[in-house]
C-alpha cells in the first residue's frame, strides 16, 4: 500500500508540473496580448481548470483498485494517452501559440512539412526536454500505482482527493475574456460547439421565410451635413474616468464627451474589429455563419450594406471615405471596402507618411494619421457633404507608439487620447461642428481580461459596452444622454444627417436626427461564442440566446415570450442567409510559418 501512495504522489507531482508549464504558457499569451500585470490576467484559473483532469485521473487510478489487474491495463492505456494528449496540446501551444484541435490534426498531420532547422530548437529547448520528462515520469508513476493499487482504507485518501478535485468544476471560474480557449483544458477546447451546428437545407428552406423586422421610416427636412465617424482601436469604458471611473487614460476624451454629448449605453455588435466594422458598415451585427471562429474569411455574407446605404450616397454624389492607419491587406479588408463601394480608401502607403517610424499593421500612429485627414480636408477634399470613416491602430496590441519606446497599454491609450484631443480642437479651429456631425466609438470593448471593478461599475453587460461620444452643434454641453445605442445604428443616423429617408426597426436605432432607440441589441458574444447576448430595453440585465442551428433558443426559458420572439427569428434568419465558410484558419496559420504548401 506504501508504494501505492507513493506512485500515486509522483504522478500527480509530476502532473502538477505539466499544469504549471501550462499556467506559464497561458500567462504570456494573456500578458503579451492584454497587458495586464499582477493577477490581473486571472491566468490562475488555469490550475483549478486542470485540477478537474487530475481528479478524473486519480479517480480512475482509485477504481482500478477494486478491478483485477489484467482489467486495469486498458484504462492505464487510456490515462497514458490523454496524459500524452495533455503535453502535445502544450507543445503545440508552445511551438504555434494555439492549442490543440483534433479535427485540425486529422485534417492538416498529412500534409505538414516542417523544416529541421525549425523545428530543432524547439524540440531540445529546456521547455521540451522539461515537458518530455514530466511526461514520461507522470506515465511511469501512473502504470506503477495502477499495479500496486489494492482495497485498503488508504485508498480513501485517494478517492477523496479525487473527488475533491472534481468538485473544483462546480467553482465559478469563468474568465471574461474574449480568447478563453487559453484557459480551457484541452478536453474542453475539443468539445461540440452549438456556434458550428450546420443547418440542414429543410431548415434553410423553412428559415428563410421568417419574414424581416417591420421598419419605420422618416426624412428630416434639412440641407445634408458632413458626417465622420471615428472609431479609435480598442476603446473601452474602463479606460475613462468620466464613463467608468475604473481608468483614467482619456482625459481628453472625458473632455470633450463634456463639451459635447455621450451615449448612456452604447454597444458594440461584436468582440472583434472586423465584427464592429460589420456592424457599423454594413448595418448588421457579425452573426457567425458557421466556422466563422476558426476561418480567416471574415467578411463573408456581409458586403451588402443596409438600406441600400452607398448606393444611395453615389446616387446624390455624396463621398464616402474610408481612412485608416492600418494595412489594407489584413484580412482582405480593402478588397471588402471596395465592395461596399466606397469611393477613396487611404492606408499607410499614402507618401504623406514616408519616411516616418512605423508600428504593428504598419501603422504610422494616431497623430500622423490625424494629421493626414486635416490635410485633405483642407486641400483635397470637394465642396459639400461627406462620409467619412476614421479607424485608428495605435491601441491595438501590443500597444506600441510608433518612434517611441511607449509600450504597454496604458501608454497606448495615453498617447491616442492626447492625439485626438489635438484632432478634435483642429476642427474646432476650422468650424467643422457649426454643421458637421462626429460620433466617437471603440470597434470592440478591448481585447483583454476584465479589469477589478469594471463589471460593478459598467454592469453584466460590460463586456459588450463601448464609449459613443457624439460631436456636433446641437450636442454642445448636454452631457450624459439617456438611452440606448449600438453600432448598427450608424447608418440610419447618417441617413438622416445627410438629408435622406432613413429607417429604423426593433433591432435598429438612430441618434443623429430624430433620436430612436432600438427595443433588442444584439453582441455576438467574444467569450461563450455559442451566445450572442440580448440587451432588451427596458431590462437591467442582459438576456442571452444559445446558438444550436436549427434549435437556437433563450438560455432562460422565462426570456422566450410573445415579446421577445422576434430575436430567435432575426439570429435564425440571418444566419441561414449566410454562407458556411471554410474552415481555414489552422491552415493559414501553418501556411505563414512555412509548414504548409
Amino acid at each position: 500500500m506504501k508504494k501505492f501512495l507513493r506512485w500515486t504522489a509522483v504522478f500527480a507531482l509530476a502532473f502538477f508540473g505539466l499544469m504549471a508549464m501550462r499556467h506559464h504558457l497561458t500567462a504570456l499569451a494573456v500578458a503579451s496580448a492584454s497587458a495586464c500585470l499582477d493577477d490581473a490576467c486571472q491566468t490562475w484559473h488555469t490550475f483549478l481548470l486542470d485540477a478537474v483532469l487530475l481528479g478524473c485521473m486519480l479517480g480512475m487510478i482509485a477504481v482500478c483498485a477494486l478491478l483485477p489487474k489484467l482489467l486495469r491495463i486498458p484504462l492505464v492505456l487510456l490515462t497514458c494517452i490523454f496524459v500524452l494528449l495533455f503535453s502535445v496540446d502544450l507543445f503545440v501551444f508552445q511551438f504555434l501559440n494555439m492549442r490543440l484541435n483534433f479535427a485540425d490534426v486529422l485534417k492538416y498531420s498529412g500534409d505538414v512539412k516542417v523544416s529541421k532547422t525549425v523545428i530543432a530548437p524547439k524540440v531540445f529547448s529546456v521547455f521540451s526536454v522539461l515537458l518530455v520528462t514530466l511526461t514520461i515520469v507522470a506515465c511511469v508513476a501512473l502504470c506503477k500505482a495502477v499495479m500496486n493499487a489494492v482495497r485498503d482504507r488508504q485508498l480513501g485518501v485517494v478517492s477523496l482527493a479525487a473527488l475533491a478535485l472534481i468538485g473544483v468544476h462546480w467553482l465559478p471560474l469563468q474568465v471574461n475574456y474574449i480568447s478563453r480557449n487559453v484557459y480551457d483544458d484541452f478536453v474542453t477546447n475539443n468539445l461540440p460547439d452549438g456556434v458550428d451546428k450546420p443547418y440542414s437545407q429543410e431548415e434553410k428552406a423553412r428559415l428563410s421565410q421568417i419574414p424581416p423586422p417591420a421598419k419605420t421610416c422618416s426624412r428630416e427636412p434639412q440641407a445634408p451635413r458632413p458626417v465622420i465617424l471615428l472609431v479609435m482601436e480598442s476603446l473601452s469604458l474602463y479606460q475613462s474616468k468620466l464613463l467608468s471611473g475604473v481608468g483614467n487614460n482619456t482625459p481628453e476624451l472625458d473632455r470633450i464627451a463634456k463639451r459635447y454629448g455621450y451615449l448612456q449605453r452604447f454597444y458594440a455588435n461584436g468582440f472583434t474589429t472586423d465584427g464592429g466594422m460589420i456592424s457599423l458598415l454594413v448595418g448588421r451585427p457579425p452573426l457567425p455563419s458557421v466556422n466563422r471562429y476558426s476561418s480567416m474569411s471574415v467578411y463573408e455574407g456581409y458586403t451588402t450594406p443596409e438600406q441600400d446605404f452607398y448606393a444611395r450616397l453615389a446616387h446624390k454624389n455624396i463621398p464616402s471615405l474610408y481612412f485608416t492607419g492600418a494595412t489594407l491587406e489584413f484580412l482582405d479588408t480593402g478588397k471588402w471596402l471596395q465592395k461596399l463601394n466606397f469611393k477613396q480608401l487611404n492606408g499607410p502607403t499614402d507618401p504623406f507618411y514616408n519616411n516616418l517610424p512605423r508600428g504593428p499593421f504598419d501603422d504610422p500612429g494616431d497623430k500622423a494619421f490625424y494629421r493626414r485627414f486635416l490635410h485633405w480636408y483642407d486641400q483635397e477634399r470637394a465642396p459639400g457633404p461627406f462620409f467619412m470613416v476614421m479607424k485608428t491602430t495605435t491601441t491595438h496590441p501590443p500597444f506600441m507608439v510608433p518612434g517611441t519606446d511607449q509600450q504597454g497599454e496604458d501608454a497606448a491609450f495615453r498617447y491616442a487620447d492626447e492625439a485626438v484631443g489635438e484632432f478634435v480642437r483642429g476642427l474646432e479651429e476650422r468650424n467643422y461642428f457649426d454643421n458637421g456631425l462626429m460620433i466617437i466609438m471603440g470597434d470592440h470593448r478591448s481585447m483583454t481580461v476584465e479589469r477589478s471593478g469594471e463589471a460593478k461599475a459598467v454592469g453584466a453587460d460590460f463586456m459588450a459596452r463601448i464609449p459613443g461620444i457624439v460631436l456636433g452643434r446641437e450636442f454642445r454641453d448636454t452631457g450624459e444622454i439617456y438611452g440606448q445605442w449600438q453600432q448598427t445604428d450608424l447608418i440610419p443616423s447618417a441617413l438622416s444627417a445627410l438629408g435622406m429617408t432613413s429607417c429604423t426597426s426593433d433591432f435598429q436605432g438612430r441618434f443623429f436626427g430624430p433620436a430612436v432607440q432600438p427595443k433588442f441589441i444584439l453582441h455576438a458574444d467574444g467569450a461563450d461564442r455559442d451566445l450572442v447576448m440580448v440587451k432588451i430595453k427596458g431590462a437591467n440585465d442582459p438576456s442571452y440566446v444559445q446558438l444550436e442551428g436549427g434549435e437556437t433558443n433563450w438560455v432562460d426559458a422565462g426570456d422566450d415570450t410573445p415579446d421577445n420572439a422576434p430575436v430567435v427569428d432575426f439570429i435564425t434568419r440571418q444566419r441561414v442567409a449566410l454562407p458556411e465558410v471554410d474552415a481555414n484558419l489552422t491552415k493559414t496559420i501553418l501556411q505563414l510559418r512555412g509548414y504548409l504548401k
